[in-house]
């Protein structure tokens, strides 16, 4: 029974994990191609070239509310383990 009332507490701490947990996304992207395209000037090809991306995602509009009903329901769902080991 300590246990299961020991799983609430942490089922309850995991909401409020979740509902802080906005984190915005960091995508970096970066790499070496070749590039066949002929100059004007000398019609020899441009070669090699390298590429890098940089892009940031704020979490103004998301709440993390898939996350936060997943927390809710494992909570609710250990305080109902809780009242099935008292009745047993």
């Amino acid at each position: 029974l300590k246990a299961t009332q020991l799983s609430v507490t942490r089922s309850e701490l995991a909401v409020k994990e979740a509902k802080a947990g906005a984190i915005p996304d960091l995508v970096l992207r970066g790499g070496i191609h070749y590039n066949y395209e002929r100059l004007e000037l000398n019609q020899r090809r441009i070669g090699m070239q390298g590429s890098a991306e940089a892009a940031v995602s704020l979490p103004i509009f998301d709440r993390n509310q898939g996350a936060v009903a997943a927390a809710r329901a494992e909570a609710e769902r250990a305080r109902f383990e809780v009242d099935r080991r008292k009745l047993a």
